[in-house]
């Protein structure tokens, strides 16, 4: 059996490490590595290399297997790579904050320590017609990627944003997934990377996934510290708002993230017209009905993370308040 791993090992790891020249290269690194592998345990035990003619046989069957199990595998034999369960059996789909163009996965701690993590602001959709149309999107992203990736080996570097598909299905398990599609700029991939990315954007616009992954969404104007607004030559300016103006605040934040004109770039954006960021008070009793759902049995303060957010718009809400109200200058 150790003979048996320790062979196994070195095929796949000098089968990889030759990857990157192509499927023939790894088949060939595969053998090679194996081989080497097993001469070489084969040569400790024995203490020489006089029984070695008689272990073929043995590595023959080592090799039989090993097609049989790497193929079952990276074929999706299984079901695997193509499994994805119906839309009706979902009670909840996470995903990664990667998929928007700021920020990843932000948590919100307990507000007494500031350590201890209670909830966290990734992505998840609920809502039955969000559902059914993020399964929609994992399935033409199979369909995109099976065809390059059928026998699961990384073929070219990983670039683009990775796509993370984490079911809670009804019956209380899980399925995840993960995608990511590589490319090379003007090669035959780009047509394909373009249709992923596509599909990356199609998921982060959804509202649903705005509203639950934004802190803005689930704190209220009276949780609010101050903001401070960052210049592009690297200066700063704090403001501590009138209760009236963090309502209107909050209220065009939210209508701009819904609207992608905050977070987001366009083709062409050079230089944004406007950073803030947001920060809360050290301690936060939970009000605001987003948030405690999101934080279930907890019921104690907490502590928000700051929210950060970048502006390419000047016909945006938060933009137009921000001049109205002289905060920037």
């Amino acid at each position: 059996m150790i003979r048996f791993l320790v062979t196994a090992a070195g095929g796949l790891g000098f089968g990889l490490i030759l990857n990157q020249q192509g499927w023939g290269s790894f088949l060939f690194g595969a053998v090679a590595g194996s081989l080497i592998a097993h001469v070489v345990v084969e040569a400790i035990y024995s203490r020489g290399f006089r029984r070695m003619k008689r272990s073929l046989p043995w590595y023959g069957a080592f090799l039989v297997a090993f097609v049989v199990f790497y193929g079952i595998l990276a074929t999706g034999c299984f079901g695997y790579d193509t499994r994805i369960p119906n839309a009706a059996d979902v009670e909840a789909v996470a995903l990664e904050k990667t998929l928007s163009s700021y920020g990843g996965d932000k948590s919100i701690y307990d507000g007494k320590t500031h350590r201890t993590a209670i909830a966290s602001l990734k992505p998840q959709l609920t809502e039955p017609e969000n559902i059914a149309r993020i399964t929609k999107i994992h399935r033409e992203i199979v369909d995109l990627y099976r065809p390059d990736g059928r026998f699961y080996t990384p073929l070219r570097q990983y670039s683009g944003p990775r796509i993370v598909f984490d079911y809670k299905l009804k019956n209380g398990k899980h399925l995840k997934r993960t995608y990511q599609y590589s490319w090379t700029a003007g090669g035959p991939e780009s047509e394909k990377y373009e249709r992923y990315t596509g599909a990356a954007r199609q998921i982060s616009e959804i509202p649903e996934f705005i509203e639950s992954s934004d802190v803005v969404f689930f704190a209220e104007p009276e949780n609010l510290k101050n903001i401070e607004f960052l210049s592009n030559n690297g200066q700063s300016k704090v403001v501590v708002p009138e209760d009236d103006a963090r309502a209107e605040l909050f209220a065009a934040l939210r209508q701009d993230l819904l609207d992608r004109k905050a977070n987001y770039s366009a083709a062409g954006d050079k230089e944004s017209v406007l950073n803030l960021r947001l920060s809360f008070q050290a301690s936060v009793t939970p009000k605001n009905a987003a948030l405690k759902k999101k934080l279930g049995s907890y019921s104690g303060p907490v502590y928000l993370p700051d929210g950060f957010y970048t502006f390419f718009d000047e016909n945006s809400a938060t933009y137009r308040l921000v001049k109205q109200m002289n905060w920037d200058e």
